[in-house]
């Protein structure tokens, strides 16, 4: 549902950027359609700064869970609308002071207007971000579709470490992408079963304190 009205967000800035010339002519909506292109890009820049946090914890409890080939497969792809986004965002920053400094009395700079350049900015940017966010929407709902249980077991971290041992263990053999792979696997591994560890110990701990609160109440 998120992704679903980051896309519409998207789509809507897309439609804005074209409708605002003509809209805001002589500017009549009080400053020019110029400046308010570029108010409307950082406003959603920082609504989508906002979402990727939201994001960023969804996946933190899926990993917490133990779903790290979930997480995995999608942790690049949920960063880099961001970081598209924060691309486009420093290109308009130069593109604008550009302009200022060479076409601030005129109308078109170069063979555009100062809104086209904006305009193709977003376009590119807004074309990415709709793409990359369609491929995490359709994994997602892939994944949740699927209902499978966590990944982390002890029979998945033994398979990992006996094909690590079998890797290295073969004279003249070197698979760098698998081995590379199994590692990641184990790095994981590792930190959900030190994530994991914590929450039990800070459980532990909560209940020995309620524990003794409860024998000195029966005192």
């Amino acid at each position: 549902m998120v992704s679903l009205s980051q896309d519409a967000s998207r789509i809507g800035v897309w439609v804005c950027v074209f409708i605002l010339p003509k809209l805001c002519t002589d500017e009549k909506c009080g400053v020019s359609a110029y400046a308010l292109e570029l108010f409307l890009v950082a406003g959603v820049w920082f609504i989508q700064l906002a979402i990727d946090r939201y994001y960023r914890n969804q996946h933190y409890r899926s990993r917490l869970f133990g779903y790290l080939n979930f997480y995995r497969q999608t942790r690049n792809i949920r960063r880099l609308p961001l970081v598209v986004a924060s691309a486009a965002l420093s290109i308009l920053l130069i593109t604008t002071q550009i302009i200022m400094e060479k076409c601030v009395h005129q109308v078109k700079c170069g063979p555009l207007s100062r809104e086209g350049y904006i305009q193709i900015v977003v376009s590119v940017s807004c074309a990415l971000q709709i793409g990359l966010l369609v491929i995490y929407s359709i994994r997602t709902i892939q994944f949740n579709r699927s209902g499978a249980s966590p990944d982390v077991n002890q029979e998945e971290l033994m398979t990992s470490f006996l094909q690590t041992n079998s890797i290295s263990s073969d004279i003249g053999f070197r698979d760098a992408g698998l081995l590379d792979q199994v590692l990641e696997k184990q790095a994981d591994m590792i930190r959900y079963l030190r994530q994991h560890n914590e929450q039990l110990s800070r459980r532990i701990l909560t209940l020995s304190e309620e524990n003794e609160s409860l024998q000195l109440r029966k005192k």
